[in-house]
């Protein structure tokens, strides 16, 4: 229960700062975000240690990276995008063991936030234009 309302802590404490930024800051702060969460799964690759558990976390984390480049360049629904792509992926870390092996508790809560902070985007930057 405490890492859940962590969870939900550390979203709304993201959410503040995306409100309290200008409308283009705030997309690259959570573009930036974006691609740090995604090198947290190379990094339990490395950990891992077998090659193609690190092959496919680093494939994952350029595709993602390169949604957060590009949602900083052009096209800003990629952000909302890379962060439903990162739930989906944690959602799939959990249930089939895809890539490399993580902390049992770390999947369902990165897929938590990740699922919030683009709800949020999605809301804040889209709906209520």
């Amino acid at each position: 229960m405490i890492r859940i309302t962590t969870v939900l802590a550390l979203a709304v404490l993201t959410a503040i700062i995306g409100l309290y930024l200008p409308t283009f800051p705030a997309l690259d702060f959570f573009a930036i975000l974006l691609s740090v969460i995604a090198g947290l799964y190379v990094g339990f690759s490395f950990a891992d240690g077998r090659a193609d558990k690190i092959a496919i976390e680093i494939s994952f984390a350029l595709a993602i990276s390169a949604c957060a480049l590009f949602g900083m360049w052009k096209w800003i629904w990629l952000i909302p995008v890379g962060y439903l792509s990162l739930t989906i992926w944690s959602a799939w870390h959990y249930y089939f063991y895809l890539g490399a092996r993580v902390k049992a508790w770390f999947a369902p809560l990165c897929a938590l936030y990740c699922g919030l902070i683009g709800l949020f985007i999605f809301v804040r930057f889209f709906l209520l234009v």
